[in-house]
């Protein structure tokens, strides 16, 4: 009798400690629920200084979130030059924050360091509005084996190149009807003579780091140096620096640079300003929407095939750091900034009066120097199908990049994803090279018969082939797997 006792005495006491333990569980639940959350949201900004008057649109966002969803947001922006040393240096140190902006290599390189959370749950759970607007497929194309680790914007859902140019330039020389014919670089010379000739104090071609000539080959870059031909049906993996392709085209750059078009070894080859022309990645109305944050209006020539790669689906991501304490909150958070076109024009232009001025329902002029303001860098802040038209935009503009988001060429490659740690070190190795060689090319500073070879040599002796050989036997192995 007495053993019977003491078995109940114990059975009573467990079912006491699990019900305590629910009831302080949920009390905790219910606290952190009542508790105003604060998200620490890490932004990429094109001002400089970075924008000042931030305090007075963090105040009006807040008010209207804390009622939404009891959150409040604290906004930190940085130039691009500072941006990822800091989110590197918080990565490494287990810093708290919440969401930041990321994309391209850098987003798989701190994904693969456990940076970011997984989100496919959270966002099946918390932002389902936004998980139908991007769609499966655009999304599948962003994930790392079958895991997002980031939240795409919705925008242009691929890419394409061309150039864009001073308005006010080729209306002084009467280029508009010249330029208006250009379907390749060839067609191009002759107007850049002219400005060469007439404006002494103007670079007629703007050749730099990520933009030259040899961006018109447009290959399907997976990690520097392996890539894809464009519209290749071999899935044949390359090293681009090899194919005689990119030899042509640093030739072309190198000429570019003995004709005087192109700047010579300056420090600030990021001015536009000082530009007839300039390579770039383009989309519908993307010169109009550079136009609205520069000193002059541009107009773009497009010169590639507009496609949807890989990289296309990495371009620009909010991602959720594994520090963040409430995941929940920071996905309701961009699911709500996604959809609700107050709040993401509020973040995206400021307060009307203050940062912009009204024109219509959906056409704003922002207002210079006003301390706060995104235009033209939209494409980093969620849905751009909510955001206000800059006054001088084309009207059509969003349907236009509906209707270019329909007819974009798939690579056979899409949502294909390289897992890059079995050669860590070699793609390391090869960066560092790439950092070496890419501006002396992409800028024409020395002839390219001389110094791709050596560049060349340099990426075989730091594991070039062993990576091309890695991307092939993945390739083909997510082939098979996905019945390619």
């Amino acid at each position: 009798m007495k053993v019977k006792m003491k078995i109940w005495t114990i059975f009573l006491i467990l079912i006491l400690s699990v019900g305590l333990s629910a009831c302080n569980n949920k009390a905790v639940n219910k606290k952190e629920d009542e508790e105003t959350y604060q998200i620490d949201w890490y932004l990429v900004t094109s001002q400089v200084p970075v924008p000042s008057a931030q305090e007075a649109v963090e105040k009006v966002a807040n008010e209207y979130l804390k009622d939404k969803l009891n959150v409040t947001l604290k906004m930190h922006y940085l130039d691009w030059s500072a941006y990822y040393q800091k989110i590197n240096v918080m990565i490494a140190g287990n810093e708290k924050f919440d969401i930041c902006f990321t994309h391209s290599n850098t987003f798989k390189i701190n994904a693969a360091k456990n940076a970011y959370l997984p989100l496919n749950d959270l966002i099946d759970k918390y932002a389902p509005k936004t998980k139908e607007m991007l769609g499966e497929e655009f999304l599948k194309g962003s994930q790392i084996n079958g895991i997002n680790y980031g939240l795409p914007a919705n925008k242009d859902k691929g890419s394409h190149f061309g150039v864009l140019y001073r308005k006010d330039l080729a209306e002084k020389y009467n280029l508009i009807e010249q330029l208006n014919a250009v379907k390749d670089m060839n067609d191009i010379y002759p107007i850049l003579d002219i400005i060469k000739e007439n404006e002494p104090d103007i670079y007629p071609l703007r050749e730099a780091d990520a933009y030259s000539v040899a961006t018109l080959l447009d290959f399907d870059v997976i990690v520097f140096p392996g890539a894809f031909y464009p519209d290749a049906e071999d899935g044949k993996v390359v090293n681009y620096v090899e194919t005689p392709e990119f030899m042509e085209a640093a030739k072309i750059t190198r000429r570019n640079q003995l004709a005087g078009y192109n700047r010579k070894g300056d420090v600030n080859v990021n001015n536009n300003e000082d530009y007839f022309m300039a390579f770039a990645t383009l989309k519908p109305g993307k010169d109009k929407e550079v136009s609205a944050s520069r000193k002059y209006e541009y107009v773009q020539i497009d010169l590639t095939t507009p496609r949807m790669r890989s990289k296309d689906t990495i371009g620009s991501l909010m991602a959720i750091s594994t520090t963040c304490k409430r995941p929940e909150k920071a996905m309701q958070f961009l699911e709500l900034f996604n959809t609700d076109k107050y709040l993401n024009n509020l973040i995206v232009y400021g307060l009307e009066g203050v940062n912009y001025t009204k024109i219509n329902e959906n056409i704003v002029r922002p207002i210079p120097d006003s301390g706060y303001g995104n235009a033209g860098m939209q494409w980093i802040f969620g849905n751009t199908f909510i955001n206000y038209l800059v006054e001088g935009e084309d009207p059509d503009k969003y349907k236009k990049i509906e209707e270019y988001n329909k007819k974009l060429k798939k690579s056979d490659a899409l949502g294909f994803s390289f897992d890059s740690e079995p050669v860590k070190a070699e793609l390391g190795a090869c960066q560092n090279i790439y950092d070496e060689y890419n501006g002396v090319i992409s800028r024409g500073l020395e002839d390219p018969e001389i110094v791709i070879p050596q560049y060349i040599e340099k990426l075989k002796r730091a594991g070039s082939d062993k990576i091309i050989a890695e991307m092939q036997r993945q390739y083909d192995e997510w082939v098979v797997k996905h019945g390619k």
